[in-house]
């Protein structure tokens, strides 16, 4: 049974490591070699630990810590995808950190281990006591993390699907980018609003006809070719959301970044592709 959580563990945290890969980074390939390169490390760090952690930790705890981990991942996501490049580099350290400490632990519980077959009570105190330290400082480590990417000009939803977010004039409802993609030679946007209260609320929902995309060097501007072509007034639910999407015919080189205009929320500014 344990061997086959620990093999769930690793699978999830793969899955996480081949999705984000896959969609990749704003920077290009530097960014998605650099984010491969610490998830993968992430995933392989925290297989030892979860091997020796049956002295501290309880299958509630494992989970809080695989938790803990793929947020760091995602964290890093978002902070590759819209942060400026020393604010990008403020994140890799961040993440380093969360690993030496994973590192460590792994360590003092391999040590507790051992001194636990050699009978040695004093060692594996001690070992147990670093141990524990050691995972109190992942937790922070990741909690802080959190906040910094929050606080970051990066406007990234941390654990979540979307791209970009924005608050909307309706308390409790954002504004969420969900996808930009180059789709047969057309650039899709993908967008939502959705409830993040614990209320119902009546809103607007704008589907993408009144949609619009900025190449944000030239300032081209480019309304929608298609689009879900609608908008209606709906109640949302909370965790409910209304979604739209539009396509936009542009001539290739594709911009680097685009600003995504949806009505009634501030620009999307510094979007990227998501695929």
């Amino acid at each position: 049974m344990k061997n086959l959580r620990l093999a769930v563990i690793v699978a999830i945290l793969g899955l996480v490591v081949i999705f984000f890969a896959r969609r990749g980074c704003g920077r290009g390939s530097e960014c998605e070699t650099i984010f491969r390169q610490t998830s993968v490390t992430l995933s392989t760090d925290l297989e030892a630990l979860m091997g020796k952690g049956s002295l501290l930790l309880d299958e509630a705890q494992m989970q809080n810590l695989t938790e803990r981990s793929e947020m760091m991942a995602m964290n890093l996501r978002a902070c590759c995808i819209g942060a400026p490049r020393e604010q990008f580099m403020s994140c890799q350290e961040n993440v380093q950190k969360y690993q030496d400490e994973l590192q460590s632990a792994a360590k003092d519980l391999d040590e507790a281990d051992a001194a636990k077959r050699d009978g040695d009570a004093d060692l594996l105190k001690q070992k147990v006591d670093e141990a524990t330290s050691a995972l109190d400082g992942l937790v922070q480590q990741s909690d802080h993390f959190t906040q910094m990417v929050r606080r970051m000009s990066v406007k990234t939803i941390v654990a979540t699907d979307a791209v970009l977010t924005r608050e909307t004039d309706t308390p409790g409802v954002v504004a969420e980018v969900t996808r930009l993609a180059d789709t047969d030679g057309m650039i899709t946007v993908h967008a939502r609003f959705r409830n993040v209260g614990d209320s119902e609320v009546a809103i607007w929902c704008y589907e993408g006809s009144t949609w619009g995309l900025i190449d944000e060097k030239t300032r081209t501007h480019w309304n929608p070719k298609f689009s879900k072509d609608s908008w209606s007034r709906v109640t949302l639910q909370p965790g409910g959301n209304c979604s739209g999407w539009a396509k936009f015919e542009v001539d290739p080189p594709f911009p680097e970044k685009f600003t995504v205009v949806v009505e009634t929320v501030q620009p999307f500014e510094g979007v990227t592709f998501t695929e």
